[in-house]
This record gives structure tokens, sequence and C-alpha cells, in this order.
């Protein structure tokens, strides 16, 4: 026990001195390149490890380009024509169209998921690093909590690195939409950055299930009755009991919520329909199976969804009915 601590303990080292390096080296960076290859070309010269690369290609990706709503709807379906005579000839201009496509969102500065997954995912191979491209579905509302949705709404990348493929978003590690202003906001969030598979298939479900990366694929049906889970779930140690899924059913204007799990010191709040003001959790119970409950009275009838904070940090969405 005592090696294995010791070796986590190296290993969360070097990767703080691998993040300071990297990112005061792209502290120096410029704002704008002109081509994907002028970009990929100074990250290879200045590191030299596929890791650095990586995360320079990311640093540089979430702190400049911006997600842009207005975009998805302004912009036009661009069919281009490849004339080719080869297998070779036409992988050639496939990804020269690309390239120029990808030089656009560089002077745009902004777009939209595959612009982030494939501007990713080019970078990426420029310096010498595998990487895909994942499509899928997100679950980032309670509308699809229970129902789903019938069209695939997102794509992200895997990316092979230190002997085995991780997980990254950039869309989301770049920013998010304020629900209130329904405005994009710049804020860069690292959760997206190599996240576990465990924690990200309780948001984003890959079309092939073999990009869930785990040994027991979760189903569609399983993945859309499960509530929306935040990160500081996962930090924070919070295991909903097995029993609970992501809809409340009101009675007489009560939802009841079960723990397997619930750390001790931290006090719980909850916001309904995206109420700024948290109201606290007065009622926890221990169950006779050694679970804990929370009870939550006075719920409108018209109540759509429930948010559980925990240490001041959404943790958990809810459907409520």
């Amino acid at each position: 026990m005592r090696l294995l601590i010791g070796f986590l303990f190296f290993s969360l080292i070097t990767y703080g001195q691998q993040t300071a390096h990297v990112q005061q080296v792209m502290a120096s960076y410029p704002s704008e390149f002109t081509s994907v290859q002028q970009l990929a070309h100074r990250i290879a010269y200045d590191f030299k490890t596929d890791a650095e690369r990586v995360e320079a290609i990311y640093s540089w990706i979430t702190a400049n380009i911006r997600y842009d709503y207005n975009y998805l709807y302004q912009q036009k379906p661009k069919h281009i024509w490849i004339r080719y005579r080869t297998e070779a000839e036409k992988k050639e201009k496939e990804i020269a169209a690309l390239d120029q496509r990808l030089n656009d969102i560089l002077q745009n500065k902004h777009t939209l998921c595959y612009g982030y997954s494939n501007l990713f995912m080019r970078l990426c191979d420029l310096v010498g690093v595998k990487a895909v491209s994942i499509n899928g579905y997100t679950k980032s509302t309670v509308a699809v909590i229970g129902g789903g949705t019938a069209f695939k709404n997102h794509t992200w990348n895997a990316v092979y690195l230190e002997g085995r493929w991780q997980l990254f978003d950039l869309t989301w590690a770049a920013g998010y939409t304020d629900v209130l202003s329904e405005r994009w906001k710049a804020q860069r969030n690292d959760y997206y950055f190599g996240t576990d598979p465990q924690q990200l298939i309780s948001t984003h479900l890959p079309a092939d299930p073999n990009w869930q990366l785990l040994p027991l694929p979760l189903s569609e049906q399983a993945f859309f009755e499960n509530p929306i889970y935040y990160p500081s779930y996962f930090s924070d140690r919070l295991i909903l009991s097995a029993s609970e899924d992501g809809v409340l059913q009101k009675n007489n204007r009560k939802v009841s919520i079960t723990f397997a799990s619930l750390p001790k010191g931290r006090t719980l709040f909850y916001t309904v329909d995206g109420n700024t003001k948290l109201v606290q959790v007065d009622r926890i119970k221990l169950t006779a199976d050694g679970q804990y409950r929370i009870d939550i009275y006075g719920l409108k009838k018209n109540a759509k969804q429930l948010t559980l904070y925990y240490n001041l940090s959404p943790a958990i969405d809810f459907k409520l009915l």
C-alpha cells in the first residue's frame, strides 16, 4: 500500500510540473494562426512529449475558440465536390478540404462541437498523436431524461496517450451556456481533459458503444433513465442509491431521494427550475438499511427540475413529474 501511495504521489507531481511547463510556454503563443500546419509546427517544436503536445493543443483551442449558437443557425451547408483518379488522390484532397475548413475556424475563432472535435483531432494528427472524433448523444437538460433524443447531437474525442485511449470534450471544456442569459461564456473546465470513462458516460453516450471505453457498455435506455451528474458528484464521492433514477415523482408536493453514501460535514442545498436561490436541505434520515434519505417538501405542481447542490456546487439534476 505504501508503494502504491508513493507512486500516485509521484504521478501527481509529474503531471503538475508538466502542466506548469505547458502553461508557461503557451502564455507566449499568439491568439491567431493562419493555418493548422503553422500551429501544429510550433507546438511540435516547443514540446517533445505526446502528453505535452496534447495539453498544448487543448490549451490553445479552449483559450481561443468560442462556441457560437448563432453560427448554428446562420451557417449554410457547404458541399465540396472532389474529382479524383485514385484512392490516394481522394484522401489527399479530402484532407486539403478539411484543412481549409479548419483554417476558417482559426480565422473566425468560433465554431460548433464538430469544429472543436475536428480541429483537435487534426492538430493531434499533425503532431504525431493518434486521435479520433466520436459522434453521439449528450444529456445536458432534464427534458431528455426518461425519453431520450432521436438524433446524435454532439461530437467529442478520444486520444491514444500513454498507452491507452483517453476521452476529451473541448466544446464543454472551453465554456458553457448560461441558462438565464442564454449566452455562451468562456470558462475553461479541465474536468473534460482525459475524463474518466466511468464518469463521462453520465453525460456522453457514443453512437458506437466501443468508445464508451467501459468493460460493460451502458445501454441507450439506461443512459437516458439516469439523472444528470455534475463533476462535483464524483469529486465529493456522493453515491446515489441503486434504486434511484433520473425521474422523481411528486407526491403531495414532496419528493424523496436516497443515497447509498453521503459524506458528512457538508450541507446539501437544492434549487427548483433553475432558481438562483439555494434552499438548504434540513431533512436527512438514516434508513433501516443504512442509506440516507432526503425529503424535500413544498414543491409546486408544475415544477419540472430539481438540482441538488453539495459543497455549494451543483451535483445532480433530476426531472420532476
